[in-house]
């Protein structure tokens, strides 16, 4: 009762190839695995330049709007010098004004 050696080759060549495939299939993953991490390494240096550019950015903003404040604390400090030299201005042309119409 032997088996003829003909079916063992042709088993073993079954195998041989099933093996095959599974190593072909393995390298395609293994490869395609490959491509997609160097993708999204890509991606991700892509997203570290723009946040550094946005943080420069808002850095940037940061000090405009500080020079803005300062510009408007001075404007605000003279807007409020002149409205006292008005109000003297007035108070002595009132002064003058009054004592014009007594004499």
């Amino acid at each position: 009762c032997s088996v003829p050696w003909q079916f063992i080759v042709i088993v073993l060549g079954i195998l041989c190839f099933l093996l095959l495939v599974t190593v072909a299939v393995l390298v395609i993953h293994i490869f395609r695995d490959g491509q997609e991490k160097h993708e999204q390494e890509k991606t991700l240096n892509n997203l570290r330049q723009e946040y550094q550019v946005m943080k420069n950015d808002s850095s940037l903003m940061e000090e405009m709007l500080r020079n803005k404040s300062s510009e408007c604390k001075a404007l605000n400090d003279s807007l409020h010098y002149l409205n006292r030299e008005q109000n003297r201005c007035l108070r002595k042309t009132k002064t003058v004004l009054d004592s014009l119409q007594h004499t």
